[in-house]
């Protein structure tokens, strides 16, 4: 039902571009360089609803290329119990054109609580066409995936032997 919604919401506005070009394309008086401008104004009205996340992609996929690392105490680390500690904020570091979450997740040791391994996940958001349609719980981007975490995040337990204990 979900997916009707957003074909009939995508062909809606593929007619509104359409007509929208065509009544600018009316109006422009060089006859040379109607086409031209029409194709311009149509892919410029067709990609509107989602160009906040086209944008936010390229800032999203660049902050976890960044950012996308575990951080190991590798010295004490191997054959450790430890607790699974994480907290969740607003990433507000950057602005962004998709809202930005980060969850930190750390392990620290049992008992003396000092952090052995440490990493961020991200989750992005969809942009304002999504959130407006109210169709995801999540309200989970259309145009790219909406997580980022380090490549290592499950692997890097089992390399150092790791006993998490909650």
């Amino acid at each position: 039902m979900t997916g009707l919604l957003i074909v009939g919401v995508a062909f809606f506005w593929l007619l509104v571009s359409l007509y929208v070009s065509g009544f600018l394309v009316a109006r422009v008086g060089w006859v040379k360089s109607r086409s031209v401008v029409g194709i311009i104004f149509f892919f410029v009205l067709l990609v509107l609803p989602v160009s906040d996340e086209l944008v936010g992609s390229v800032q999203f996929y660049s902050i976890c290329k960044a950012d996308s690392k575990v951080l190991i105490d590798e010295k004490i680390i191997t054959n450790k119990s430890v607790m699974y500690v994480g907290e969740r904020h607003v990433f507000s570091k950057y602005k962004t054109a998709v809202p930005i979450t980060v969850l930190s997740i750390r392990f620290n040791d049992v008992l003396t609580g000092q952090t052995l391994a440490a990493y961020r996940r991200y989750h992005a958001e969809g942009g304002w066409l999504i959130r407006f349609l109210g169709i995801s719980e999540s309200d989970s981007p259309l145009l790219f995936a909406s997580s980022c975490a380090p490549s290592e995040e499950d692997s890097f337990r089992l390399k150092y032997n790791i006993k998490i204990t909650n």
